[in-house]
């Protein structure tokens, strides 16, 4: 039994996988930027108008080098020709009004192309992981495939397909954080340990004003998920724990002049608070203020030296 292929080499792949058509000079023909049209599969959602602008001036004076992959269309009256990779490059094509572009015909299937078109978006290492994840699970949705057999046909394993398609039930509000580089992907996963809704949009909010590390994040979702009375739903529990202890923190903040972050154990009756200090002078401010004396730490580290 012939063995799936694997889409892991990506371009070069795609470009060898199965004679053109239509083509007369090695399999590379010259189309014009009207008779293209996007793929409908595309995993990426933005495109940075800035890119476009600086892609389309040096297409403007050297052209276009790499060509673009596409499949016959008969959606568009109007296309010939539907994009599988580089759409980037068209869409700058079309802003430096190239009279034509090179381009490699393949008559890819439907499921073929949508795969195609996430390989190269992965490959590319920008594609944002919200964008990744929609795709993936729309390649399992529309053509009924096992996380297994998607792993397989990307060449990546099944636990990253699975870990990353459950960002898709992050809330649109922490997808755009996510999207905007204010959340990581850590960030993302320990939020989904947190119930839906309107608590775990707030907790974000919290960790990105701030600037919470993960392990922050898996602390703070690990005491909201540890129950101290039944009496408050989770959101209604997490909305109060964080106003309190958010309270509290601006409080000190206000009488000491120094950053103050409160970490609360899981049975919301223990934990620490960590004051920050930014060099000798102010630590010795923020002593004098707590009452406290006997040195800096610096110097009680050289005398541990001497």
């Amino acid at each position: 039994m012939e063995k799936p292929r694997k889409l892991g080499r990506g371009l070069t792949a795609l470009i060898e996988a199965k004679p053109s058509i239509d083509t007369d000079d090695g399999g590379l023909q010259q189309v014009r930027p009207a008779e293209l049209e996007p793929n409908r599969f595309q995993p990426r959602r933005q495109f940075a108008p800035e890119s476009i602008l600086e892609l389309a001036a040096s297409l403007r004076v050297s052209g276009m080098m790499q060509p673009i992959i596409a499949r016959p269309s008969g959606k568009n009256a109007n296309a010939r020709f539907e994009i599988i990779a580089g759409e980037r490059r068209w869409r700058a094509a079309l802003e430096a009004g190239l009279e034509t572009v090179p381009v490699i015909v393949r008559p890819l299937s439907d499921q073929e192309s949508a795969e195609w078109a996430l390989v190269e978006n992965l490959q590319r290492e920008d594609l944002n992981p919200i964008d990744k994840a929609h795709a993936l699970r729309a390649l399992l949705e529309k053509f009924n495939l096992t996380q297994q057999q998607l792993a397989s046909r990307l060449g990546i394993d099944r636990s990253s397909v699975a870990n990353q398609i459950r960002l898709t039930e992050l809330e649109p509000e922490i997808s755009t954080l996510v999207v905007d580089n204010k959340l990581t992907t850590g960030h993302a996963r320990a939020l989904l340990a947190v119930p839906g809704g309107n608590g775990r949009i707030q907790l974000a909010n919290e960790c990105v004003r701030y600037s919470w590390t993960v392990r922050r994040l898996e602390l703070e979702a690990r005491t909201i998920n540890t129950p101290v009375a039944p009496v408050a739903a989770p959101e209604e529990k997490l909305a109060e724990r964080l106003a309190i202890t958010r309270e509290l923190e601006d409080k000190l903040v206000r009488l000491l002049g120094a950053p103050v972050e409160i970490r609360t154990g899981k049975d919301g009756k223990s934990g620490s608070i960590s004051i920050r200090f930014f060099d000798l002078d102010h630590f010795d401010g923020l002593m004098a203020k707590l009452g406290v004396t006997g040195g800096r730490p610096a110097e009680k580290v050289d005398s541990y030296a001497s």
